[in-house]
């Protein structure tokens, strides 16, 4: 849905009304209704993907503002993993989200379901009360797209005053379902999150700067991560047919008559000979993968199911990952035990922070091991059927490191 996230982040995750004020109709008052009419505007999408054609570059805007921590990161490969799905495939957008957030925060069956039920409620009144306005402003950014024409700092100056009371009802619901949400978590959990809504603030707050030069009619294209797009100097839309995309601007009528048709194939890996053990593909770095027991987890894991060549990268990947949220959660966690620690030491008598320090430590290593639970439930998925029997069959359990924590 590059279409769609490119354009939430860019005008500060929601997009407001063509007119302002005007109410939504009964129409509107379920996510499926408000879904479909959506999706009566999003038939270019299929276009601009086709020319490779994006609305916002989301990796630059990301790098260009210096959302460059594990939380942070995290947020980009969720929107890009939902810009990736068919924007009319609602309940799967709903499920890789549940699965992503579920897996990062270590929810039980109960607390998943609570964190879809917010989501669902959440997303599904911000769409119902928004959609009249909504629909509008999309279409004449896909269009302006379409027809290959740069975006103007006027057109973004208008669309942003148009967008601010949606901004503001997004995040004060973003504030109001964390709450909820939190309500259900233990404090290990709650620290997990708590990081994410940490950065989440930070460019929230980055937005509301940009948001306040553009209304003044001072955007500059490199703010989406355009600086450098064919489109936006002058070169118009690239290996487009014209007649093609006729057939998508007015009314986008070939959407509004109902979703595309989505490959039926997956992609799935091949299992290699039972008989002839994986080439072990290493992370970025041997001497820090060697010295990493979750690496040697990792391992282990692939020796065991033979993983191919396809699944090997997906298992390294996810292990960076983990690796890289277990180092950025420890340094919160080591700076709130040294601050604990010297308080303690200007007051060595003082039992409560005593008791603190000991609290905060159990927490670090308490996280360490959720975190390694995190890695192994992400590595699960990856053999196939084929692969788990033959592995059955051995019997060949991988060794949980005892040092769960990492160095």
């Amino acid at each position: 849905m590059k279409a769609v996230a490119g354009i939430l982040v860019a005008l500060g995750g929601a997009l407001a009304a063509a007119q302002p004020g005007a109410a939504p109709s009964s129409e509107f008052t379920s996510v499926q209704s408000a879904a479909r009419q959506l999706m009566r505007v999003l038939g270019a999408k299929t276009e601009l993907d086709a020319a490779n054609v994006r609305v916002i570059n989301l990796p630059q805007v990301y790098e260009r503002n210096g959302w460059t921590t594990e939380p942070d990161q995290f947020s980009l490969e969720l929107a890009q993993e939902l810009d990736a799905l068919p924007p009319w495939e609602f309940e799967h957008h709903m499920e890789v989200v549940t699965r992503r957030l579920s897996d990062r925060y270590l929810l039980d069956e109960e607390q998943q379901q609570t964190l879809r039920g917010l989501i669902e409620r959440e997303w599904g009144d911000l769409l119902a009360r928004h959609i009249g306005r909504l629909v509008p402003v999309i279409t004449e950014v896909l269009q302006t797209r379409l027809a290959g024409e740069p975006y103007a700092p006027e057109q973004v100056a208008r669309w942003t005053e148009l967008t601010e009371p949606v901004f503001e009802d997004g995040r004060r619901r973003l504030l109001a379902a964390a709450d909820e949400f939190m309500s259900v978590l233990n404090l290990q959990q709650r620290e997990l999150v708590q990081a994410d809504l940490d950065a989440a603030a930070r460019r929230i707050a980055r937005m509301q700067e940009l948001r306040e030069s553009w209304r003044r009619g001072a955007w500059n294209p490199a703010d989406w991560g355009l600086d450098r797009d064919p489109i936006q100097l002058g070169d118009g839309l690239p290996n487009r047919d014209a007649a093609a995309l006729e057939s998508h601007t007015g009314e986008l009528q070939q959407a509004s008559r109902g979703p595309m048709e989505r490959p039926a194939g997956r992609e799935q890996a091949g299992a290699p000979s039972a008989d002839a053990g994986p080439r072990i593909r290493e992370a970025q770095s041997a001497r820090e993968v060697d010295d990493d027991p979750w690496a040697t987890y990792v391992r282990d894991f692939i020796r065991r199911y033979r993983l191919d060549d396809a699944q090997q990268r997906r298992a390294w990947l996810v292990y960076r990952q983990a690796r890289e949220r277990r180092e950025f959660l420890a340094q919160r966690w080591t700076q709130r035990i040294v601050q604990c620690q010297r308080a303690l030491d200007a007051s060595p008598s003082d039992d409560s922070l005593r008791a603190r320090l000991s609290e905060l430590e159990k927490s670090k290593a308490d996280t360490g091991r959720m975190l390694f639970e995190e890695l192994k439930r992400r590595l699960e998925r990856l053999p196939t059927r084929a692969q788990r029997r033959a592995a059955e069959e051995e019997r060949v359990p991988p060794p949980v490191p005892t040092e769960l924590s990492g160095p």
